[in-house]
């Protein structure tokens, strides 16, 4: 959506914006489309995350082709307000597009409520097969292709479909929405429970974000005075997964791209966890989690 956008409209309208938060799959290629010459903005969030109104209007341009803010954040699970957001680039006649990979499991997603005219998801995030997603385009909005060759999926993304992985998508979105509501509570749930446990089993942990407006199964705690590093390996040989930040950087040991632009102090930034809820989770092992941590924390200790 991105790449093909910018594309389409260059170089009339080669400004691209997006949040300092991205995931890397749309910050690098924001970073790719300005090494060829494209305009990029990034926009800062706050101390929780949010993209403020405000930093956007300020940063359009007539020739702003595309905004790119993603719905929910997967390291602190803030959520933006992707309608108030999306209506701001409508009156400056520029399209939207919205990473919703991390919004669709647990929340409700209405493309024409929000009036987006891209929304991008993956079937892995709601337990479906790995490689495989879908791309919303408004009626009306052409892209240009990235791939030639064939006139599959509307010739733009041409080549053998993915037949298995297309079904395994539209049977996970199926279950997705049949259990939407139990899903959801039971998450909040075990939300709530593990919050409850660190704060009343650990002394002086942060939950990064906000206390509202925040996806349910991402929690990003900061642990003082500990080594975040020595932490997740700890926790590993217990058989427990948890991550640095997002668990697609699992095994990248920088610091976090978005705790960081969310100004964290660095040594927060360095002692902390993300860690990430499913609706096969269990009370049990959240249990099982918190009855570890202090161990694991005083075997992590920086001192």
């Amino acid at each position: 959506a991105i790449t093909g956008t910018l594309r389409r409209l260059a170089p009339a309208k080669n400004h691209l914006i997006i949040s300092a938060i991205e995931h890397h799959a749309v910050l690098h290629t924001a970073e790719a489309l300005a090494d060829e010459g494209n305009q990029l903005t990034i926009l800062p969030v706050d101390h929780l995350g949010v993209v403020s109104k405000d930093s956007l209007i300020n940063a359009l341009r007539p020739d702003t082709a595309l905004i790119s803010i993603m719905m929910v954040n997967n390291e602190v699970g803030t959520l933006q307000d992707i309608s108030q957001l999306a209506a701001i680039a409508k009156q400056n006649d520029s399209l939207f597009h919205t990473d919703a990979v991390q919004s669709i499991p647990y929340l409700d997603v209405d493309v024409k409520r929000m009036d987006v005219d891209f929304l991008s998801l993956s079937a892995h995030k709601m337990f479906g097969p790995k490689g495989i997603g879908a791309l919303y385009v408004k009626s009306g909005i052409t892209l240009k292709p990235l791939l030639f060759g064939g006139a599959q999926e509307r010739k733009l993304r041409p080549g053998t479909e993915n037949v298995p992985g297309i079904v395994g998508l539209g049977k996970a979105m199926e279950l997705r929405t049949d259990n939407l509501s139990l899903r959801r509570a039971h998450i909040i749930s075990l939300r709530l429970s593990l919050i409850q446990g660190l704060q009343d089993t650990i002394k002086g942990v942060q939950i990064n974000g906000p206390n509202e407006n925040i996806a349910p199964h991402v929690i990003s705690a900061s642990f003082p005075g500990v080594d975040g590093e020595m932490m997740l390996f700890h926790l590993s040989q217990k058989n427990i997964a948890v991550s640095l930040g997002s668990a697609c950087t699992s095994e990248d040991l920088e610091p976090s791209h978005v705790l960081t632009a969310m100004q964290l102090p660095l040594e927060q930034v360095e002692g902390t966890l993300r860690i990430s809820l499913g609706y096969p989770t269990t009370e049990a092992e959240i249990k099982e989690l918190l009855e570890i941590l202090p161990e694991v924390i005083k075997l992590s200790k920086l001192d």
